[in-house]
């Protein structure tokens, strides 16, 4: 406690060097009067150099900063809101640390799963079109291998309808014929 009433009021020296002599600037002086009129900015050069000139003959400027005075109380309300701040900080880090750690390890063998994952999909990929062409060939000797199995299957059908037409051409037949005998019956019947 002692240390921080110290504190309260302290001093900031500024030591300048001294000024170079220049000799550009002393033969800029104005001479006469229509000089004076014209030299503006060799006159702003000769107010700055006077105005450094006079900040230089007092080589130990003082400048004085002083702290608000701050009670006891105070001071240690604000050390407690500080330490409990601090302590929510490294409570924090360390929850972030803890999280971020098995991240870390996990983002380590990130790369070697994607590696194995693109080498298996590659893989797969080769097997797909490898399996693509041997479905199209093994489809090509299929079809060539049922290609007379189905000309003889269309020859069954073409040779079934002809029958069905010939079966229904004797049945017409058969009706036709039975139609006759019943009028021949008849015929008789009534004579």
């Amino acid at each position: 406690d002692d240390d921080d009433d110290d504190d309260d009021n302290f001093l900031v020296q500024e030591t300048v060097p001294p000024p170079l002599p220049d000799p550009d600037l002393s033969q800029l002086k104005p001479t006469d009067e229509h000089d004076t009129k014209h030299g503006a900015l060799v006159q702003k050069m000769l107010e700055s150099k006077k105005e450094v000139e006079r900040g230089n003959q007092d080589p130990t400027r003082k400048t004085e900063i002083e702290r608000p005075v701050i009670s006891d109380a105070q001071r240690r309300k604000q050390r407690e809101s500080v330490q409990k701040e601090v302590d929510r900080l490294r409570t924090s880090i360390q929850s972030l640390t803890r999280s971020a750690n098995p991240l870390g390890k996990v983002m380590d063998y990130v790369q070697e799963d994607m590696d194995s994952m693109q080498q298996e999909l590659d893989k797969w990929r080769t097997e797909n079109v490898q399996h693509a062409i041997d479905l199209k060939r093994e489809m090509n000797v299929t079809d060539r291998a049922i290609d007379p199995l189905r000309q003889q299957l269309a020859e069954l059908d073409r040779t079934i309808n002809d029958q069905l037409d010939r079966i229904a051409t004797a049945k017409s037949n058969i009706i036709r014929n039975d139609q006759k005998i019943q009028k021949m019956l008849r015929a008789v019947s009534s004579s």
